[in-house]
């Protein structure tokens, strides 16, 4: 059986976009990935063409070897979606993975206990002018310029996709972010935020989360990266992870990479 979940792995990191495609959609980066078991529920995808890059972090039902079907599942959706119907749009793919989802996997017939979705944030920059649209389901974008400014949070839609009690008629939004040069946004799963750690056990929480983005803002992305995980182990301590993790920084260029 764990050689059989070791293969799995493999498979599941396979499906995973490498790094010159995350370099070329994004420009300069950083990531964790951290699924709680050998595979697990959080994915990230990308996909770039002529007209633009697209950015997606995914957060399953589940984590572990059920988890990992699911983001196959996911991913084979969104790969439909922007292949056939669009790749441009956040708010759309949202919505369509939502109506795909709750076709597929909720069936009127199955039992009420079979529940699975998914939460979501999506990014879009087109490479003919500057900024990024973003669309999120329970997801936020967080955004921060050098120096003192304070850091923002772009709040994404309070609705997952997928599930039977999720209002199929939900509308997403789309918000447009201008991308000066140096702004660094960043979008990460709920794994990170409900990591529990400190003296008491609580979860590491979204406060915390945009304080250690703050303290470290002037550092580069891969010093960020190394400060964002030591903050998280200090804080978890000997306690177990609980969820799977998924952080994704990045500086956007106003050129594509490599192009």
């Amino acid at each position: 059986m764990l050689d059989s979940i070791e293969y799995a792995q493999l498979i599941q990191q396979a499906m995973l976009p490498p790094p010159e495609v995350l370099e070329q959609a994004l420009g300069d980066y950083f990531l964790i990935w951290k699924p709680r078991d050998l595979v697990g529920g959080d994915f990230y995808y990308c996909r770039i063409d002529e007209q633009g890059g697209l950015l997606a972090v995914v957060d399953c039902t589940g984590h572990g070897v059920p988890g990992a079907f699911m983001t196959m599942a996911v991913n084979a959706v969104l790969n439909h979606v922007t292949s056939a119907l669009c790749a441009d749009d956040p708010a759309r793919i949202l919505q369509e993975v939502h109506g795909l989802l709750r076709a597929t996997l909720n069936r009127d017939d199955r039992s009420e206990a079979f529940e699975n979705g998914l939460d979501a944030g999506i990014c879009y920059r087109s490479w003919s002018k500057p900024g990024l649209c973003f669309a999120g389901a329970r997801f936020d974008l967080f955004y921060q310029d050098a120096g003192e400014t304070p850091l923002v949070v772009v709040a994404g839609d309070s609705h997952s996709l997928g599930y039977r009690r999720s209002d199929s008629d939900w509308t997403f939004r789309n918000h447009w972010i201008e991308a000066p040069a140096g702004r660094i946004f960043y979008l990460t799963s709920d794994g990170l935020l409900d990591q529990a750690g400190g003296p008491k056990g609580y979860g590491f929480g979204k406060r915390r989360f945009q304080a250690a983005l703050q303290k470290q803002r002037d550092e580069s992305l891969t010093v960020q990266r190394e400060i964002l995980e030591q903050t998280l182990a200090d804080w978890q301590g000997d306690r177990p992870q609980r969820d799977d993790i998924t952080v994704l920084g990045f500086r956007l260029e106003n050129e594509r990479s490599g192009r």
